[in-house]
This record gives C-alpha cells, sequence and structure tokens, in this order.
C-alpha cells in the first residue's frame, strides 16, 4: 500500500502553510482522503500527478512547435511561419501599447 502523507508533511513538503492546505482541500483543489474524524491524508503519487498539471509551459513557442510537431497535418515549415507570425503580431501589440 502506497504511504499516505499527513498533512504536516505536505506541508513541509510544498513550503506552505497547513491552513492553506485546509483551505484547499475544503474547496476540493487538491486530492485528498477524509478519514474517520475529519483526518486528512493525501496519496504522494495524486500529488505529484496535481504538481504536473499545475506546472506552466517555458514559452508560447515551445508549445506551438510541441503542437506541429505532434500534428501531421503542417509541414515543419509551415509551423515556423505560424511561430513567426505570432511573434511579430505579439511586437506589434505590445509596441501599440506603448504609443497609446
Amino acid at each position: 500500500m502506497e504511504k499516505l502523507l499527513t498533512i504536516e508533511e505536505l506541508s513541509k513538503i510544498l513550503g506552505i502553510k497547513k491552513a492553506t492546505i485546509y483551505s484547499w482541500t475544503s474547496k476540493k483543489r487538491i486530492p485528498y482522503i477524509k478519514l474517520s474524524n475529519g483526518i486528512l491524508r493525501f496519496r504522494e503519487s495524486e500529488i505529484q500527478e496535481w504538481i504536473l498539471k499545475k506546472s506552466v509551459l517555458p514559452d508560447l513557442q515551445s508549445r506551438t512547435i510541441e503542437k506541429y510537431q505532434s500534428s501531421k497535418r503542417q509541414s515543419v515549415s509551415q509551423g515556423k511561419e505560424y511561430i513567426e507570425r505570432i511573434i511579430k503580431s505579439s511586437k506589434e501589440a505590445v509596441l501599440g501599447l506603448r504609443r497609446g
């Protein structure tokens, strides 16, 4: 059986206050197990998966390239052109905001 983490252990692992974890559990924002008498436990594997789902990809260009690498409908050159258009329009939007 997988070891279940206590709220104290999870608090130390995540580096956050126990009160925050209690708040997340009450809002069902984090996976947990509720035992008798309101005792909370956390499966380490579920917490690891939850953290991975919360991960943010490094940048738009990487996500766009991955999207086109996984899709066989467009060629690599079309993907690069698409990225260049996104970058160009982003620069124009930023410059336009600065002017205004």
